[in-house]
């Protein structure tokens, strides 16, 4: 495949038929675009089965912290609460904000496709199987300072307690852009 500007030379290998889906839009709207596809060309109703299991985050402007813009109802289910509009620091525990913030900075700054497998969360002592796929992508400011994302469980987590995010080791798929500009991250 020639470079247009718009290159991902290892594809992730998917495992579930929905994260495979939301790569190939995202890929779609990359050619389209010619680079990085902005968040303002995403069209939630293209993958309308997707959308209790999306996730947007961005780097806040005003901070320079992560955010979540907004989280799908299969999300907020772990989290027992609407995750939308926090910072990783009020979502998740302290001791795993650093590693969430060095994660998702990578994705970002590189940019690179991120997919973890396996217990993607432990809540309340119980493992959570699942497989996440995180996207870069252009935000509103025109930097590349969003991701899209979507993450599909195993089995639901039903008794109240903690969630912890598990210190698996993702796969960085690296992504050639011609229109990467990479945002000023401050942490989580």
């Amino acid at each position: 495949m020639e470079y247009s500007g718009f290159h991902i030379e290892t594809p992730p290998v998917l495992a579930d038929r929905r994260l495979r889906s939301l790569y190939e839009y995202w890929h779609a709207l990359g050619v389209a675009a010619g680079g990085l596809p902005s968040i303002q060309a995403f069209d939630p109703l293209r993958l309308s089965r997707l959308l209790s299991n999306l996730w947007i985050l961005e780097v806040a402007a005003d901070t320079q912290r992560f955010r979540m813009r907004l989280a799908g109802e299969a999300i907020n289910s772990v989290y027992r609460r609407n995750i939308g509009g926090q910072y990783f620091s009020d979502v998740f525990q302290p001791s795993e904000v650093a590693l969430m913030v060095a994660r998702y900075t990578r994705t970002l700054t590189e940019p690179a496709i991120v997919r973890a497998i396996g217990a993607v969360y432990v809540a309340a002592g119980r493992l959570t199987q699942g497989e996440r796929l995180a996207l870069p992508m252009l935000g509103r400011s025109g930097l590349t300072d969003t991701m899209l994302g979507a993450t599909f469980y195993d089995e639901r987590t039903v008794e109240p307690g903690a969630v912890h995010v598990l210190h698996n080791e993702p796969t960085f798929y690296p992504v050639r852009a011609a229109n990467h500009a990479p945002p000023h991250i401050s942490g989580g």
